[in-house]
């Protein structure tokens, strides 16, 4: 794999925070409801944890369209090479195939309902 023609190392690559905050408005206030409601909260990490695999899958097949609709318009992300980028920035680093992912793979990852967000970290092979 290689970003601006430069080899990008295979390597293990521990996130290190991924607020998730389309889990708002895609799971609904309700499904954050208070650590009593442990039904509920179950329910909503099983669909943080759908909505990251459908992320994973867009991200593979450069799927912008769907990246465009998971993104906030206020979002700021941390690429794997220390770039910081937003919303319109990420997008059009797929679209101009400046970076091409052909393999994430997720291990240890971790849900964390705190009220209306949900915080995300795993371990990706990409």
């Amino acid at each position: 794999m290689t970003l601006r023609g430069q080899p990008i190392r295979r390597t293990l690559i521990t996130a290190l925070a991924v607020l998730v905050v389309i889990a708002v408005g895609a799971v609904g206030r309700d499904a954050f409801a208070g650590p009593t409601d442990h039904g509920k909260k179950l329910n909503a990490k099983e669909q943080v944890e759908a909505l990251e695999e459908q992320w994973r899958v867009a991200q593979i097949a450069g799927d912008t369209a769907t990246m465009g609709k998971m993104l906030s318009d206020d979002y700021v992300g941390i690429s794997m090479t220390g770039e910081v980028d937003t919303k319109a920035q990420q997008l059009r680093r797929v679209t101009d195939r400046r970076m091409v992912l052909t393999k994430i793979e997720l291990s240890d990852r971790k849900v964390k309902l705190v009220g209306a967000v949900a915080i995300v970290t795993s371990r990706a092979l990409v």
